[in-house]
């Protein structure tokens, strides 16, 4: 009898611990198991948790990833100039690493996948080939050990997630929109004063560094790594690749630590190389003044608008800015030029 009711109070305790399970496995908020029930009024906000799953269950052709500067894009744009159903899949911070994995990961998923359009930062380049820009990733949701799922199935912030997508019902309002997903254009100020109120001006310039061994060796692996791999081992996808372009004051700031050049010799290096492969479309807007140079475009240094993302899908659709054999050391050049010889001292007056 002793036993009975010790074996009755275990089931008892154990029967709410099931139906918590149960519930996250059925709802699922973060896609680790299934796609998104339909009609559900799911919550996008968590990109490291929710990435993975998107790639792995949505339905899609196009895909979209970058790190912040590609959080503003909207897939209908994407849908409305190429007309490919797409998700958007970007990392604040993302190295070229973070975002190469779930590029693969995609590709892995989904054989109906046509496109990755993808947004290339600058000061990412001279980067490790193996550097993340997150250090904490829920490995639980990224392998394929069903035995560490306790993290997410017994996760008190998975029951947050939850509840704000019964709030998200009680309001009336359906599932977020990937124009939505991690989409910080409305929370932001744009323009002069923003900008420099996130930016303190170098007062000496500095002597001019120079391109190393070690540079070019870091680069190269970062870049064959990282995007030449994927892009080879997939000749039937199209990779739309983008140089994310920043202010004038991220190129009055390499100028004045006497990094310019150097820059603009990793970018030779990654144009060179980015242009062997065939299904690489490499676009570069940096020369484009008429955008960089209006700080009203810009929250930051490196953070423009959604409207410039925008803009920069419909140039990618039109070829605009598309960098070729023949024209990318002439680009380069003029972008040298241009912001040498730009009148940085008047944005400060």
């Amino acid at each position: 009898m002793k036993k009975n009711r010790i074996l009755k109070f275990f089931i008892i305790l154990l029967i709410p611990v099931v139906l918590a399970a149960s519930a996250i496995v059925i709802i699922d908020p973060f896609f680790h198991y299934h796609a998104p029930i339909k009609g559900m009024p799911y919550v996008l906000t968590e990109e490291r948790y929710q990435n993975n799953g998107i790639a792995r269950h949505f339905d899609y052709e196009a895909i979209i990833t970058g790190s912040s500067t590609s959080q503003n894009f909207k897939t209908t744009d994407v849908e409305r100039l190429w007309g490919y159903k797409a998700v958007k899949l970007p990392f604040a911070g993302a190295t070229f690493k973070e975002q190469d994995s779930i590029v693969r990961t995609a590709i892995a998923a989904n054989d109906d996948l046509k496109l990755v359009i993808r947004g290339l930062d600058p000061n990412r380049i001279n980067c490790d080939k193996d550097e993340m820009g997150y250090d904490n990733y829920p490995q639980y949701l990224y392998d394929k050990n069903p035995f560490n799922d306790y993290d997410y199935l017994f996760n008190k912030d998975v029951w947050v997630m939850i509840g704000n997508i019964v709030m998200r019902g009680i309001k009336g309002k359906g599932p977020m929109t990937f124009d939505e997903y991690s989409n910080w254009n409305d929370m932001k100020t744009f323009g002069r004063e923003a900008v420099l109120r996130t930016f303190e001006r170098q007062d000496v310039v500095a002597e001019p560094t120079h391109f190393t061994d070690e540079d070019y060796a870091r680069i190269r692996d970062n870049i064959n790594q990282n995007i030449i791999e994927t892009a080879k081992a997939h000749p039937d996808i199209e990779f739309c690749l983008f140089m994310t372009p920043p202010c004038v004051c991220f190129w009055d700031a390499l100028i004045r630590s006497g990094n310019y050049e150097d820059v603009m010799d990793e970018l030779e290096l990654t144009y060179e190389m980015l242009l062997e492969v065939e299904n690489i479309k490499l676009y570069s807007f940096f020369d484009r003044i008429d955008i960089t140079g209006n700080l009203d475009n810009y929250m930051d240094t490196l953070h423009y608008s959604e409207d410039i993302n925008t803009y920069i899908c419909e140039c990618m659709k039109r070829g605009e800015g598309l960098m070729t054999q023949d024209n990318y050391l002439e680009h380069l050049e003029n972008v040298r030029k241009l912001y040498r010889e730009f009148d940085h001292d008047s944005i400060f007056e």
